[in-house]
């Protein structure tokens, strides 16, 4: 536990906390939603597995990960030319 604490500490702990518990839910109730968080974690998962198994099996597949963007998928970047 932290010793030296800021004497504003307790009232900034509070007002997160409420925001904390104030915030929108998207679901009727909480198992709902938690059942959604972990689906979208297995989800990610089952991804990151996938694209494990494909950069050992394919050589190319390292490439084209290096080349594309993982946030939007487009047209692969530009190779930067060295200059030296």
């Amino acid at each position: 536990m932290p010793v030296d604490m800021p004497p504003d500490y307790p009232q900034r702990y509070l007002h997160a906390f409420e925001r904390w518990a104030t915030r929108p839910r998207l679901f009727d109730d909480e198992r709902a939603g938690m059942e959604h968080t972990l689906e979208m974690k297995k989800a990610d998962l089952k991804q990151a597995l996938l694209e494990k198994a494909q950069v050992q099996t394919k050589p190319q597949y390292r490439a084209y990960i290096e080349s594309t963007s993982a946030f939007l998928p487009w047209f692969p970047r530009r190779q930067r030319s060295q200059k030296g």
